[in-house]
């Protein structure tokens, strides 16, 4: 997969053998803003939230430039497809890989004709790259933005 830039990515299923790399990226990921949003890292509750949730069959992992540099679940629904997760090494960060692989996924939502949805946490950095690139919010929970693109609520802006 590639953007007229020639940025290339591949996606692999994960497997067991990923649990400590995927672990470990999300702490790298998710530490900052949880400690803004939250106030503090619980690393045994996170760890337990990881544990509960991990099952590789949900996940690919992110390989860019020979290197796994993070992890992608999604969940085609009835009515959108769902962004569950995306994750990329802070390392790799700003160098367009997240915006290459969001707007992948758009071209497949829309080719189904379905828009694609996620949610993010309100204090994330992540929301000014998900505006940037044609997201909307169309709701939010206690926690989340719930955020659009490609439906009502979030179409594509030219």
């Amino acid at each position: 997969m590639s953007d007229s830039a020639g940025m290339r990515y591949t996606l692999r299923p994960a497997t067991e053998e990923d649990r400590a790399f995927v672990r470990a990226l999300h702490e790298r990921c998710f530490q900052e803003v949880v400690v803004r949003q939250f106030g503090a890292w619980d690393a045994e509750m996170q760890k337990q939230l990881f544990d509960k949730k991990w099952d590789p069959a949900r996940y690919q992992i992110i390989v860019y430039r020979g290197a796994d540099v993070g992890v992608l679940s999604e969940e085609q629904r009835r009515d959108h497809i769902f962004l569950a997760e995306i994750e990329i090494d802070p390392r790799v960060q700003n160098q367009g890989l997240g915006t290459q692989i969001l707007a992948d996924l758009f071209e497949r939502a829309r080719a189904l004709k379905l828009p694609l949805r996620l949610q993010v946490l309100q204090k994330s950095r992540a929301v000014a790259l998900y505006e940037r690139v044609g997201f909307r919010c169309y709701g939010k929970t206690e926690k989340h933005f719930l955020m659009e693109k490609g439906g009502e609520g979030g179409e594509e802006r030219k």
